[in-house]
């Protein structure tokens, strides 16, 4: 009986060792394509640089939305399982509902943001760090800044120090 348990929890720590993968890959991939700098366009027509954004933005929830869709069917497996004990299925249920919870969050901030006059935006919540991507048609002025920083700290309680702003071309 202890080999079952042990390889559920080998599942349940390789779920999240995929789930953290992405997320690291994500960042990564964000990082080192704003790298605090504006990136330049080759063609440098407005059109080109609009579908480059609208590209990046919809390859971001795309990416996002296929990895939590694994996630979730992955925890609800573990959650149905017939041989699942007790505790795997509540930490399950626990990691399911943070995710639901994230995604939610992460939506509220980035319909909030748009509000504020950002042709887009995408947002991605994590415990101690929220991550704001947005265009860069719109200056990102101290005033701006601040109002996202409200929103990030009332909609996901986070304080300003654990927010990163980050301009996409």
């Amino acid at each position: 009986m202890k080999k079952g348990k042990l390889q559920k929890k080998h599942f349940i720590f390789m779920g999240l060792f995929l789930a953290l993968c992405i997320t690291g890959t994500a960042n990564y991939y964000l990082s080192k394509k704003t790298g605090g700098q504006q990136l330049s366009i080759v063609s440098g027509a407005e059109e080109q640089e609009n579908e480059t954004a609208q590209t990046f933005y919809q390859s971001f929830r795309t990416d996002r939305s296929a990895a939590r869709a694994e996630e979730i069917a992955y925890l609800d497996t573990i959650i149905t399982g017939e041989k699942t004990d007790p505790t795997t299925k509540k930490d399950a249920e626990q990691q399911k509902l943070a995710l639901i919870s994230a995604i939610e969050t992460e939506a509220n901030i980035e319909g909030l943001v748009k509000a504020l006059g950002y042709k887009e935006c995408v947002v991605t919540v994590k415990p101690g760090s929220v991550n704001v991507v947005l265009d860069n048609e719109k200056e990102l002025t101290e005033a701006n800044a601040a109002q996202i920083f409200e929103i990030v700290r009332t909609e996901a309680g986070e304080k300003s120090e654990n927010v990163k702003i980050i301009l996409q071309n």
